[in-house]
């Protein structure tokens, strides 16, 4: 049991302070619009995980036979997200305060690509 813990640990641990995307939007967020505007994202994304964690530990993975419909269906509605998500950022217009300097989400998110690198999702 204190090998589970520990791996569980290491795991959660490895999650919150690696340079990933999730971390990367909570600091373009708060440099743009200040700690404040971080308060509800931040909310939702450890209650995400906060919920995954504990179905996961309920053995939730056991329950679905990765051979069977309810995990091919899970498989594509999470695609479908993942597409319409890329979507709507190739769809975001330029902030009012960077309109003139041509900056849009996408050469924003450009930008800042590489610090997704270590930690591909």
């Amino acid at each position: 049991m204190t090998a589970l813990i520990l791996s569980l640990v290491l795991f959660l641990f490895s999650l919150a302070y690696r340079p990933g995307p999730g971390n990367m939007f909570f600091v373009a967020l708060g440099s743009r619009h200040g700690f404040a505007s971080t308060i509800p994202p931040n909310l939702g994304y450890h209650l995400a995980t906060l919920v995954a964690t504990f179905l996961i530990g309920l053995g939730l993975v056991s329950v679905i036979d990765p051979d069977s419909m309810v995990f091919e269906v899970m498989k594509a509605a999470g695609s479908l997200y993942v597409l319409w998500l890329a979507y709507k950022m190739l769809r975001a217009g330029a902030d009012a305060n960077e309109a003139g300097k041509g900056y849009g989400a996408v050469s924003g998110m450009a930008r800042c690509f590489w610090c997704s690198i270590p930690t591909p999702m």
